[in-house]
């Protein structure tokens, strides 16, 4: 523990390579898939609920578990990993796992890196959760999933919960981070950040904890979701974000286990293997296919094309599959990812 401490760098900043102390705030469906799929990437993971104990917690993530093992393709296999039949869980040899419940949310979060909130939707609960969390967890970065409330509004609410000796910019490091459901085996992660987030280290902070996980992320594009503003139909845009159907899902699980199995064996031709990639764009026919989508990682169109293609159509022209703009600064590399 004392040796992450010594890691981090900036509040919620981990030194490359080193996997990030996760602290989950609620373990409803969102929350306990949340902790399954962090801790299946090896980070620490602890979990406040009220009335919450470790009983119940283990039997919530042997259950997200156990759904793996019931893929279609069995993900935990594609994955190398043993079958889970208790916790704490030994996928490899060496490696024991496991999710810890901690009775007060600020026995919880007082290591954390991150702090990842996943309470109901509601606006007094969710600023005094991270307010709360604040206090508690200094250095770490707070994330919220929320889907309907504007994060200035959030940042807001934290802002006056928090006594003005504790302010100090700490409402500023609230994030949008929604993990998709089935959130176990998905690549890619939603991210929300107000503009001036994107001016300072919180989305440093943020890209490095997911460049850790190996997670690929992509700003949220729904109009109000950033920063207030007046839009005529809110709901209409609002459920324009992206949804997995379900048989893509589980395609993109099973990839991604294969993935997985592949980073750890150090596979090279493995991991090259994996989506679908063309030589020459596919709009075109003549410019080369660089750009790769972050949601279903088909690499078929060149940079004019795929700019034309999102403002147009918004889906992958082999698969259909919506894509949206990857947040930019995780794209390097002779690949640009959509």
């Amino acid at each position: 523990m004392a040796a992450l401490k010594q890691a981090v760098t900036t509040f919620g900043t981990c030194s490359d390579g080193q996997l990030p102390r996760v602290a989950v705030v609620g373990a409803g469906l969102l929350g306990a898939h949340i902790a399954t799929e962090l801790m299946l990437l090896g980070s620490d993971v602890t979990v406040f609920s009220k009335d919450l104990d470790q009983q119940h917690l283990d039997s919530v993530v042997l259950r997200v578990l156990l759904s793996c093992e019931d893929h279609a393709e069995n993900l935990l296999q594609l994955a190398g990993m043993r079958s889970a039949t208790e916790l704490p869980w030994n996928p490899y040899d060496g490696e024991v796992r496991s999710v810890q419940v901690c009775e007060t949310l600020e026995k919880a979060v007082e290591d954390a890196d991150i702090v990842i909130e996943a309470v109901p939707e509601n606006l007094g609960l969710k600023s005094a959760v991270l307010a709360d969390a604040a206090r508690a967890a200094p250095q770490a970065l707070l994330a919220t999933s929320t889907m309907t409330i504007p994060l200035d509004k959030l940042q807001g609410a934290v802002h006056h919960l928090l006594k003005p000796a504790a302010r100090a910019g700490r409402c500023q490091r609230v994030v949008g981070l929604r993990f998709l459901l089935p959130v176990v085996f998905i690549p890619f992660v939603e991210v929300t950040l107000t503009r001036k987030q994107k001016e300072m280290g919180e989305e440093t902070a943020l890209r490095r904890i997911l460049d850790v996980w190996n997670k690929s992320s992509f700003y949220c594009d729904v109009l109000g979701a950033a920063e207030r503003c007046d839009t005529p139909e809110p709901n209409q845009r609002f459920f324009q974000r992206v949804r997995l159907l379900t048989d893509w899902a589980t395609r993109t699980q099973a990839s991604e286990a294969r993935l997985r199995l592949a980073r750890r064996s150090g596979s090279e031709t493995a991991l090259s293997d994996l989506g679908f990639c063309e030589e020459t764009c596919v709009v075109c026919l003549d410019a080369p296919a660089t750009m790769r989508s972050v949601i279903c990682k088909h690499r078929v169109m060149c940079p004019e094309c795929a700019q034309q293609v999102v403002q147009s159509f918004g889906s992958c022209p082999l698969c259909r599959v919506r894509f949206v703009l990857e947040n930019p600064r995780h794209v390097g590399g002779p690949d640009r990812s959509l």
